[in-house]
């Protein structure tokens, strides 16, 4: 026999700005801050990443080979440039 301990949470959407709080609580159940939102034909999803952003660019899992390495002065680069483009576009 097989239990399943099971909580559900509500999550509410700011109206204001779109922002959705993951309650305290279940952060602490799933003992991460971040979570992966997957849509799909309507269907929503959450997720816990297995790595960090800044892992999978600086340190990619040894399985893929699609991934090329990325140095942190590199992440910094893109993220400036990208900063840039935003600001540019918002003027």
């Amino acid at each position: 026999m097989i239990v399943s301990n099971t909580q559900t949470f509500i999550l509410k959407v700011n109206p204001k700005n779109g922002t959705v709080v993951v309650p305290k609580k279940a952060r602490q159940l799933i003992g991460s801050s971040t979570l992966f939102l997957s849509i799909t034909d309507g269907e929503i999803k959450l997720t816990i990443p297995k790595y960090s952003l800044e892992e999978v660019l600086t340190n990619p899992p040894k399985k893929s080979g699609n991934f090329k390495t990325t140095s942190k002065q590199e992440v910094n680069q893109i993220i400036q440039d990208v900063a840039v483009k935003r600001f540019l576009k918002s003027q």
